[in-house]
């Protein structure tokens, strides 16, 4: 189309043409009929006449086209800008229109890209009906959780039930209790006033403590004292039994002593024997832990044999009391 009728330019500058043409024809046409009936041309008012056309030229144009030919030609020439016009629109019309097909081919895909979309498409579908089957077994496990959801409510309800229960013959019984605490509150002030009366007691047992301490640090002294005492005792008993061994030994020298002089008075019978020399013999000692056999008589005296030329002297007996030892004096925090 476009090649056919040229550019718009071009063709308006044409039509443009075509109309001035008809206007200056029109005007040719004026001109002659003006110059026939006596009345000049407006564009000729002033100027100097020109001489009038030769006859025979005048003759050949017939009256009709002297008389229509310039309204015949503009009525051609409107038609033809309308058409132009007309024309021109829709070859404008048809350029938007292969405009918008153009943007609309642009908006369009490519087959490969929308085969490959078909595809994606086509496996998810595949994949939501796999998951169907997952859905069913959701939808089961969901009525199997209503269910105990529905159970648990109602041991939810019957254990509230229970439990208000228990809470009204909790709120009976302490009603009791209230009262108690009530008293307890009572005699709570009255301990208050015991306490105050408790003060100097307590400073009595304070100071009953402290006596305890000294009475238990005369305890420890007496303990102490205990101790030493067995201890002496024992060193009685075990000197008790040494000088038993060494009495037994004496006797025993004694026996040979005296066998020895017996023999010897046998061998020389004229010698006469004076032993003034006296012999110490200490009298066994009794054990003070063990009480005498028979209270009300006299311990039997031991027997010592009689050996001739010496003299028995009695031994002096340790003292049975202990020495007495200082108490220890009890520490200021005992």
């Amino acid at each position: 189309m476009a090649k056919k009728f040229g550019t718009p330019d071009s063709s308006m500058d044409a039509g443009e043409r075509q109309s001035e043409e008809i206007v200056l024809s029109s005007e040719s046409v004026h001109a002659g009929t003006g110059n026939r009936t006596g009345i000049d041309h407006p564009s000729r008012i002033g100027s100097p006449t020109n001489p009038s056309p030769a006859p025979a030229q005048e003759e050949k144009i017939s009256l009709f086209w002297r008389v229509f030919g310039g309204t015949i030609l503009s009525i051609v020439a409107l038609v033809a800008v309308t058409l132009y016009n007309s024309m021109n629109n829709a070859i404008n019309e048809l350029r938007g229109e292969l405009h918008r097909i153009n943007e609309a081919r642009a908006d369009l895909i490519k087959k490969d890209e929308f085969n490959s979309r078909n595809s994606q498409m086509w496996t998810r579908v595949q994949e939501l009906g796999t998951l169907q089957v997952a859905q069913t077994s959701m939808k089961e496990q969901l009525a199997q959780v209503s269910e105990r959801l529905t159970s648990l409510t109602k041991d939810h309800k019957d254990q509230l039930e229970a439990s208000r229960n228990l809470i009204a013959g909790i709120r009976e019984r302490m009603g009791p209790l209230e009262e108690g605490l009530k008293q307890a509150e009572k005699d709570r002030s009255n301990f208050a006033t015991l306490k105050e009366r408790v003060g100097p007691l307590e400073d009595g047992v304070k100071q009953s403590e402290k006596d305890h301490g000294l009475i238990v640090a005369m305890q420890t002294a007496l303990a102490n004292l205990q101790e030493r005492i067995g201890t002496r005792e024992q060193q009685l008993k075990d000197i008790d039994l040494d000088s038993k061994a060494l009495t037994k030994e004496l006797l025993d020298l004694r026996e040979r002593l005296a066998k020895l002089e017996v023999s010897s008075d046998r061998k020389t019978p004229t010698r006469t024997t004076n032993l003034s020399r006296p012999i110490r013999v200490t009298p066994p000692m009794a054990d003070p832990m063990s009480p005498p056999a028979n209270p009300g008589t006299a311990p039997t005296p031991m027997v010592m044999p009689v050996v001739p030329g010496y003299e028995l002297l009695p031994m002096p007996r340790p003292s049975s009391e202990p020495t007495p030892t200082p108490m220890p004096t009890p520490m200021p925090g005992e």
